[in-house]
């Protein structure tokens, strides 16, 4: 979902619009997700989007909320979902059977927005092999009950990061348009080839 949907939900959330619409839609939101029936993941996007709000406030309300309604689901990012789809392109073209890869994509997994696996974390250190145990299964049920969006985003913005964050955005939004640009020098029916 995007941030600013994400936003505008939050302020139904908070009690902080008189839109129905969206009140309506935040009352079946919390039905859906109490129920297990919807998942609203996280990307590493909206962990970038909402440290990037500076004023402490509005984003700790605004991660209270997203960390509320997506219980701590996350979704892979797309560096690693590229792969799987590159991946499942090879083989259809070759003939070989798809693999299904839903259940890497979206997990009940805080972690997964960074591409890591926090289902499969283990603690190595600790010799006595039931106490070992004990910590993964507290390290798992903390990952699955906890509002970790909430935490995380509780600590203050680096602002140097932030603005990098914005210049490299911006670099990125103008070579784009260079690019588009130079693409659309070209004739219509060779625009698309250019492109690819």
């Amino acid at each position: 979902m995007d941030q600013n949907k994400w936003i505008d939900l939050a302020r139904a959330f908070l009690g902080k619009t008189d839109d129905k619409e969206l009140i309506d839609i935040s009352v079946l939101i919390k039905e859906k997700i109490k129920n297990n029936e919807w998942a609203f993941p996280l990307s590493i996007v909206h962990h970038i989007e909402t440290m990037a709000r500076i004023d402490e406030r509005s984003r700790i309300e605004l991660a209270k909320v997203m960390g509320e309604i997506s219980c701590n689901y996350a979704i892979l990012s797309y560096l690693y979902i590229d792969k799987m789809e590159f991946q499942n392109s090879l083989r259809k073209v070759h003939g070989f059977d798809l693999v299904d890869f839903s259940n890497q994509i979206v997990t009940q997994d805080f972690v997964r927005a960074a591409g890591l696996d926090g289902h499969n974390a283990t603690i190595e250190g600790i010799k006595d092999e039931d106490l070992r145990k004990k910590f993964e299964i507290k390290l798992k049920e903390e990952m699955r009950t906890r509002n970790l969006f909430y935490e995380l985003m509780q600590e203050p913005p680096d602002t140097e990061e932030i603005t990098e964050w914005e210049n490299d955005n911006e670099f990125y939004k103008q070579t784009l348009e260079t690019i588009r640009q130079g693409i659309y020098q070209n004739k219509k029916e060779y625009r698309y080839i250019v492109r690819i």
